[in-house]
């Protein structure tokens, strides 16, 4: 067993930094459960875990690693900095949007029933081919 802190997440785990100039990857199938559904949010840049060693190539000098904890002070703080960091972001997203939506940037109301004019439209010709 080793520890690391995470630097770096990509679509199928996170790089852990074991020592300088010495990364390994843990893939986010590892993770705890409770974690799968958005690990990115749990295995947040800076995290220190405990992870095993349970792959090494040194052929392509890589090394694999499985979860084990993160049970190590600093942590708590650092994951919720980053819950409001997202929270934030999140404000500044809906924010922006409800602006562009007064600004008349989203589908006027108006469009709509032109929209469900088009149907009735394509429906007529087939009437008048009935006569």
């Amino acid at each position: 067993m080793v520890s690391g802190a995470v630097t770096k997440n990509i679509s199928s785990g996170s790089f852990v930094e074991l020592e300088e100039g010495l990364e390994a990857f843990m893939h986010f199938s590892t993770l705890p459960e409770e974690w799968h559904e958005d690990p990115e949010s749990h295995c947040i840049s800076g995290l220190k875990v405990e992870v095993r060693v349970v792959r090494v190539d040194c052929g392509e000098e890589r090394i694999g690693l499985s979860y084990l904890h993160a049970d190590y002070p600093g942590n708590e703080e650092l994951t919720k900095a980053f819950e409001e960091k997202q929270a934030k972001k999140a404000a500044r997203k809906a924010a922006k949007a409800a602006a562009a939506a007064e600004a008349g940037e989203a589908p006027a109301e108006d469009e709509a029933p032109a929209e469900a004019e088009a149907p009735a439209e394509a429906e007529a010709p087939a009437e008048d081919e009935e006569e």
